[in-house]
């Protein structure tokens, strides 16, 4: 299944608003939000992987290279769902199945091609990471790959979480107070939930 709108972003962290990019992520028929490469570019724009003036250089690089930008997609999907079963093996122990090496070598070599992109910007107080205004799709997914490197090397990797709602797999880390986040999204989510235990209760009440 897919959809053509944009899934909402419930994640503080690029690379993980990047793996919520398919809904019902662990149910056997997820929705895919990225269905084209022009998607992706549009997606890019709202996560902030993209300022609106490369994107359009972007998709004019897209609408000439289509066959290959369809290929470079599929690749990024595949790299998509191995960084999510990564970070899936890395909640508390019993909650999901060890990594495999080859998601693990997937992970590691993307991270690694997009951190080899990066360039060094002089400046004021600090000098800063920044990537290259190269209009080709790839430009679209250095930042989240950097940022899927960040997560697994820094200390943000002890919050992580995955969405209470069965079904939902989403990916979020716990920044509350008393990390006693449940939801990807109480808006969504968490309602959800609570309206069907709603329901459920209203219905063991009637059949008393």
């Amino acid at each position: 299944m897919a959809r053509t709108r944009l899934p909402r972003r419930v994640s503080g962290v690029l690379c993980l608003n990047f793996v919520n990019t398919a809904d019902y992520h662990a149910t056997d028929r997820p929705v895919e939000y990225l269905v084209d490469p022009d998607v992706l570019v549009d997606w890019a724009v709202d996560a902030a992987a993209l300022d609106v003036g490369l994107a359009a250089g972007v998709r004019a690089w897209v609408g000439g290279h289509r066959e290959r930008a369809e290929a470079q997609l599929a690749g990024l999907l595949a790299r998509r769902e191995a960084l999510y079963r990564v970070l899936l093996s890395l909640l508390p122990p019993g909650t999901s199945p060890a990594a495999e090496d080859r998601d693990l070598r997937l992970v590691a070599d993307w991270v690694a091609d997009a951190r080899g992109h990066a360039v060094l910007v002089p400046g004021r107080p600090r000098w800063r990471w920044d990537w290259p205004a190269e209009a080709t799709l790839a430009r679209a997914w250095w930042p989240v790959a950097a940022s899927a490197g960040d997560l697994l090397t820094g200390p943000g990797l002890e919050h992580l979480g995955v969405c209470d709602n069965p079904g939902c797999g989403g990916l979020y880390l716990d920044t509350s107070k008393n990390h006693s986040r449940r939801w990807c999204s109480m808006e969504v989510c968490g309602n959800a939930v609570k309206s069907r235990r709603h329901s459920a209760r209203v219905r063991a009440g009637r059949g008393r």
